[in-house]
């Protein structure tokens, strides 16, 4: 496939961890133009992520402000949705095992971008099934 491939981390949901299996993993689908970990400031659990981010180069969008259901996870959608609009990237990869990111597959297949998924044995099939590929971390 032609074109960038921009990584999107649901930082609630994959561990800080992955970092390294997710950049290799994101590296054999193409030239990774960008990498971001999307997660909430007060959540002790993803803070782990600003130190990593730096470590590994990405992007650190931690979000502020009241704690809402589905937050971390309508920003890197809407981000998604932007990144599927600029013709020179050509895969998008979620990693995530929530499957409320499989409705992404609709309106990125739409725009001609190819939709991966890097998550864990926990992911449920619906978004398994949603991309064009899926790969288990740690597998």
């Amino acid at each position: 496939m032609k074109g960038k491939v921009v990584l999107l981390v649901d930082g609630e949901n994959i561990s800080y961890r992955r970092a390294g299996e997710i950049c290799a993993l994101g590296r054999r689908l193409g030239k990774v133009a960008l990498v971001r970990v999307y997660h909430r400031q007060k959540d002790p659990a993803t803070r782990p992520w600003t130190l990593t981010a730096l470590q590994y180069g990405f992007q650190d969008i931690c979000l502020y402000g009241e704690a809402r259901k589905n937050k971390v996870d309508e920003k890197l959608m809407r981000d998604a949705r932007k990144y599927a609009g600029q013709t020179e990237i050509g895969t998008i990869c979620v990693a995530s095992s929530d499957s409320d990111f499989a409705e992404l597959s609709t309106p990125l297949r739409e725009s001609g971008k190819r939709l991966c998924f890097f998550g864990e044995a926990k992911a449920p099939e619906r978004l398994r099934r949603a991309g064009r590929k899926f790969v288990q971390l740690g597998s």
